[in-house]
């Protein structure tokens, strides 16, 4: 039994690894027509304002205010706040299990869930 959850263990890792290189790349070529690099989406969206910059492009709407110059974790989860609610409220997706907390303290399963949900919202059902 030990042995068979190492192995799911490691299918689990790879599989995560694998949709971080995919969900990573589609993220870059988004933020690129705004010169924003991404190199890692565990940290790359911690202080919020990536994934503004991301959500900004993907819904071609601004946002206005926000904290720009990031230093406190309050500003962190205001940011993230802001963009999760942006696409709930003005994009009408649902989010499910995915707050700010999560995404600052970098949950990959949670953020790669949040990628995926804004690939199948602005890619897929686009189509």
């Amino acid at each position: 039994m030990c042995q068979l959850t190492m192995i799911e263990q490691q299918q689990d890792a790879t599989w995560k690894r694998i949709q971080l290189n995919t969900f990573t790349r589609w993220v870059r070529q988004k933020l690129e027509q705004v010169d924003v690099t991404v190199s890692d989406l565990e940290t790359d969206f911690e202080e919020g304002l990536k994934l503004i910059r991301l959500v900004e492009v993907l819904s071609g709407k601004s946002f206005g205010r926000h904290n720009k110059k990031v230093i406190f974790r309050h500003q962190k989860l205001e940011n993230i706040s802001l963009a999760l609610q942006f696409l709930e409220n003005e994009e009408h997706i649902k989010l499910v299990n995915i707050d700010s907390s999560a995404i600052a303290d970098r949950n990959l399963k949670l953020i790669l869930g949040l990628v995926w949900t804004l690939i199948l919202h602005y890619s897929i059902s686009k189509q």
